[in-house]
């Protein structure tokens, strides 16, 4: 997931903007502004647009006292993001949560669970980075509104059908992977929308925005996972159970979609005369070109470390949660078969006395530790936006590097903002706030989910009281890598006109992480201890803690020379 905010806005910003086009249209409607002087400095270069328009920038709006959000978009905007944001999240670890389940009970596995759960989320992530970068390109064309609308759709509808396969291959894949298109307009868009409406105190808003991804995720685990329990209870065969919960879900992802589009549309889907401009250049321009330029902006990007940090960071947030949200549930089904404690029989879906026996008990403890894991995390949420302010800001928006594409760079150019100037002789707190050893936020949290993570690995029993202080590390260092790592991929220093093309990256990094987290993971599960995948995570953030050391080292030997 990744996020940024222009402070340098248009010299005339537009009263509704489209939310997909606006923060890129901040660049291009210098150059179309009745101020001649503003217009020949775009002409010039776009770093010298850029500081012609940031001399009288409109400042960013405040809400709630704390946050500041880009002075072209409303509370509402922001509003109605932060519920997609909720019921994206949701949707997303209750398929993950629930597939464990669906196996069980509805297909009968006894054997294979993690390499089928990995199997389906690696095929599920190839489709999603292909479409994430299909989306996007549709997006800065239609608008965010309409493709996110058309991402809750196509989500419900794969949730709908998901339990109602007879088969892992092909039925249920196919059934996956329809829910893979919707998602990765979803999570395409809340990255790029995230990017586009934050302010200043960028961690504070992406801090807000992972409180809400927190909240997602309770209502994924207390809410849906445990509904086949209560229909369980009231007579209902748990497999049945399993279908209506899916069904459930899917009709709440299909009705908001509809909500959403209706109610933003003021909000989203307004084309402004720059826009439409825009929009018109942009179609002129062979899509495959586009494409090209977006990757390789986002790649030259790499090169300044701290955004490789935030790509590594990508990679293992995005491997958290899957790792979290899959292979948590399948080691405690695992753990209660294995020990008696319970006995599985798979559902005839036209059957509905064929479940004579069930895991109830395996069902709701795994809810209950993935309850208190995104517990933690959502207190942690605030927090780390907080801390991310305080020790790594992200708000320089000193002068800027030009484009590599632009008259005045070379090829080793990198498209990011310089760290803000400051005395040699100032302290590290003050060199952090300018932007200085901005890796500091994500080297602690790594460290904290890596010892988190070495914990769970050695548990042999989840059944122990023992697991909630190490749920308690993992879940704090889960959501703290993914706070981190998004606000700096929202940083004032990235230029913006090539948010997209960051964000892009680090979506594409962070989908890397699923596929191959997943996929490793559920190897290790089967072939040797059904607790291994937690010790990948543990190296996974080993490998971002020393990058994000490296970083820190690096801007410490700057500070040293008076750079």
């Amino acid at each position: 997931m990744d996020v940024k905010s222009a402070t340098i806005g248009a010299t005339s910003p537009p009263t509704e903007p489209d939310m997909g086009r606006n923060a890129n249209n901040n660049y291009q409607s210098i150059s179309s502004s009745s101020d001649p002087a503003a217009a020949a400095a775009a002409n010039a270069s776009p770093s010298a647009a850029t500081r012609t328009a940031a001399a009288a920038p409109e400042p960013p709006r405040r809400l709630l006292g704390v946050l500041y959000l880009h002075p072209s978009f409303s509370p509402a905007n922001f509003a109605v993001f932060l519920v997609a944001t909720l019921l994206t999240v949701c949707m997303f670890v209750f398929l993950s949560s629930g597939t464990t389940f669906v196996l069980s009970e509805i297909l009968g596995l006894q054997s294979g669970e993690g390499d089928a759960a990995g199997g389906l989320a690696f095929y599920d992530e190839i489709l999603s980075m292909a479409m994430v970068l299909l989306w996007g390109s549709v997006s800065d064309l239609v608008g965010r509104r309409a493709v996110y609308a058309v991402g809750f759709a196509t989500m419900g509808a794969g949730l709908i059908v998901y339990p109602l396969a007879t088969n892992l291959y092909p039925q249920l894949l196919l059934a996956r992977l329809l829910f893979a298109v919707g998602a990765a307009a979803c999570s395409c868009m809340l990255t790029a929308v995230l990017a586009d409406c934050a302010g200043k105190l960028r961690g504070r808003i992406s801090g807000l925005v992972g409180l809400m991804s927190g909240l997602g995720a309770l209502v994924g685990v207390f809410v849906l996972l445990p509904l086949p329990t209560s229909f369980e209870k009231k007579g209902t065969p748990l497999g049945r159970g399993v279908q209506y919960t899916f069904a459930i879900a899917g009709g709440v992802s299909i009705v908001f979609g509809g909500i959403f589009y209706l109610l933003a549309s003021k909000h989203f889907g307004a084309r402004t005369t720059e826009a439409d401009a825009t929009a018109a250049e942009e179609e002129r321009t062979p899509l495959l070109s586009r494409l090209a330029a977006q990757i390789k902006h986002g790649a030259v990007a790499a090169k300044d470390l701290r955004i490789m940090a935030a790509y590594a960071a990508g990679f293992a947030a995005r491997g958290n949660t899957v790792i979290i949200t899959t292979f948590i549930p399948l080691w405690i089904n695992k753990y209660y078969i294995e020990n008696g404690l319970c006995q599985i029989s798979g559902l005839d879906p036209n059957n509905e006395t064929a479940i004579k026996a069930s895991c109830r008990i395996a069902f709701t403890r795994s809810s209950i530790i993935g309850g208190v894991t995104q517990t933690f995390a959502l207190i942690g949420a605030p927090l780390w936006g907080i801390l991310m302010d305080k020790l790594g800001s992200t708000d320089g928006n000193d002068e800027d590097v030009a484009l590599p594409d632009s008259p005045e760079s070379g090829s080793s150019t990198t498209p990011v903002q310089r760290r803000a100037s400051v005395p040699a002789d100032a302290g590290w707190l003050a060199q952090a706030r300018a932007g200085r050893f901005a890796t500091l936020p994500l080297l602690l949290t790594c460290v904290i989910a890596f010892v988190g993570y070495l914990l769970l690995f050695f548990v042999r029993d989840p059944t122990t009281g023992a697991i909630f202080p190490v749920t308690f590390l993992v879940g704090f260092g889960e959501i703290g890598t993914v706070i981190t790592s998004v606000a700096m991929v929202a940083a004032g220093y990235i230029d913006p006109k090539i948010r997209g093309s960051v964000a892009g990256a680090y979506s594409l990094c962070g989908g890397l992480g699923i596929m191959l987290c997943t996929r490793i993971g559920g190897l290790l599960f089967d072939s040797w201890t059904f607790t291994a995948p937690f010790l990948l995570m543990a190296l996974v953030h080993g490998f971002v803690a020393v990058l994000s050391l490296a970083v820190i080292v690096k801007d410490a030997a700057a500070v040293a020379r008076g750079e």
